[in-house]
């Protein structure tokens, strides 16, 4: 490991805004090789890291939910413990940490724990956070979840995603959006799988004022959303995960899904999944963020060694044992919960 700090940066953004997508790219290009992944999961069951396609060594799971004041000792833990192996050989050295928080994470106590604790400023230095907005779905979450705002009020970089889906008047309300919360931002498109490591992470100057300017702007949001009522609060979203042995029938399971999110769409904050399809030998990738159903992605290999069929279901206010029975019938016949 190097001897100076190494820079910690963070990728956030709300369920579905595309930070899994863009980890997937990054660690493909040759001057990421030599960084280490932390992937923080919301709910006890991880699916995001089984989704990204690395030949990188460093890579570490957070399970304890969102990154929040409650989380900040997991994060210290898990730094010192790649510096541990690291030292011990168990690990090769990196040169960076590239963090993905859950899509329900407020980022800001995460800088903060990078600048003012005293166990990591050492080894460790706050990085560029990079926030992702997905435009379809940006103007919903800023009026339904506090995390939103605070995540735009803390970016550094903002990456517009889903452009191509979106309508004018989406992207018109989009660009008031970041500039009412975070105005100061580098705001660039984030559609296009092409970015280049080097570029997002290069051409700011990461001094102590600098990141104080943030954190104040993080503050501000953090009084606003505090100030204002929403009817979604984190402890009304659940994480549900569903695993099926046998081999699925694409259509039916196919079909399923797109009744889901037409008829529940607004309880579905997110679904990701990995799907073992009948007489299909590489699996199936699903993605969806409340009534949008995305084209599905056949993945070049399994990770790993386990062929089962895994979802993950972010709701609010579903009955989460229905969608279960719904989908074991998936494969049999059309549910409609």
């Amino acid at each position: 490991m190097a001897l100076s700090p190494l820079p910690v940066h963070t990728i956030t953004g709300f369920l579905g805004s595309g930070k899994s997508t863009l980890l997937n790219v990054l660690v493909q290009q040759e001057t990421m090789t030599d960084s280490a992944i932390i992937i923080n999961e919301f709910g006890e069951i991880a699916i995001d890291h089984a989704l990204v396609e690395t030949s990188i060594d460093n890579i570490m799971l957070l399970h304890s939910g969102c990154i929040c004041c409650s989380l900040r000792g997991d994060l210290v833990d898990t730094l010192q413990e790649l510096e541990q192996q690291v030292t011990n050989g168990k690990l090769p050295a990196f040169n960076r940490v590239l963090l993905e928080t859950t899509g329900l994470a407020d980022p800001g106590p995460v800088l903060q724990t990078l600048l003012t604790e005293k166990l990591l400023k050492q080894h460790y230095a706050a990085g560029l956070v990079v926030t992702m907005v997905d435009t379809v779905h940006a103007v919903q979450h800023h009026k339904y979840h506090a995390e939103f705002a605070k995540q735009v009020a803390v970016a550094d970089k903002i990456l517009i995603t889903k452009s191509d889906l979106a309508s004018l008047s989406q992207k018109a309300q989009v660009t008031v959006l970041y500039q009412q919360i975070n105005p100061g931002a580098e705001v660039s498109d984030g559609t296009d799988v092409h970015i280049d490591a080097t570029q997002l992470f290069g051409n700011i100057e990461l001094d102590n004022d600098f990141r104080t300017e943030r954190l104040n702007q993080w503050t501000l949001a953090s009084k606003m959303t505090a100030a204002a009522s929403y009817d979604i609060h984190l402890e009304d979203v659940q994480a549900h995960y569903h695993r099926e042995s046998d081999p699925v029938l694409w259509q039916n399971t196919w079909r399923w899904l797109q009744s889901v999110v037409s008829l529940r769409g607004s309880q579905i904050l997110r679904i990701k999944g990995i799907l073992n399809i009948d007489n299909e030998p590489m699996p199936i990738a699903i993605h969806a963020v409340h009534h949008v159903l995305h084209p599905p992605i056949r993945l070049p290999r399994w990770p790993g060694n386990d062929r089962e069929t895994r979802i993950v279901f972010i709701t609010r206010g579903l009955e989460l044992d229905n969608l279960n029975v719904a989908l074991r019938n998936a494969h049999r016949a059309l549910s409609v919960i």
